[in-house]
């Protein structure tokens, strides 16, 4: 092996003291960058990383415990049996929630023809879950499309309820 190295060391011994220093120098310098990109960075992107990833799994933890918080709590409360008129029912719950009916017709296999115009997609879904909920009316058909003017949608819906 020393043979080998012969001819390097015949090379360093053949440079001036100032060569040496720059040399040295230089290889200190290789030698911190090397450092730096093979180990340091990497190890510092991968704690990064870890990070977010426990973020985002904390979020997703926290997500999960209130949703099931929520199914819990769903099956406890039943929905009212109903009663009186399937269509003062709606009528009074899409007025209390501002969702513009424009037409309520009888089906004549049961239920209610409902038209809805104007409406943004959060109300009426929220409008939806909350008669389902409340006076346990579902909806059996709907046909939902974007109003030509594009303020909102049209919708048509066919509702229906036990009991009513």
């Amino acid at each position: 092996m020393t043979a080998a190295l012969k001819p390097v060391t015949g090379w360093w011994n053949g440079l001036s003291p100032r060569e040496h220093l720059m040399l040295g120098g230089l290889g200190i310098i290789v030698t911190l960058l090397i450092l730096w990109y093979a180990i340091a960075a990497p190890l510092l992107a991968w704690r990064a990383e870890g990070i977010d990833t426990l973020d985002a799994a904390r979020r997703d933890a926290a997500f999960v415990e209130s949703a099931i918080a929520e199914a819990a709590t769903l099956g406890t409360t039943q929905p009212k049996v109903a009663t009186g008129d399937l269509r003062a029912s709606i009528s009074e719950s899409a007025l209390a929630r501002g969702v513009p009916i424009s037409r309520l017709q009888p089906e004549a296999a049961g239920g209610i023809n409902v038209w809805v115009e104007g409406v943004t997609p959060t109300l009426l879904y929220a409008w939806l879950a909350e008669i389902e909920k409340t006076y346990g009316i579902g909806t059996a058909r709907a046909v939902i499309s974007r109003a030509a003017d594009g303020g909102g949608l049209t919708v048509q819906l066919l509702l229906t309820g036990a009991g009513y």
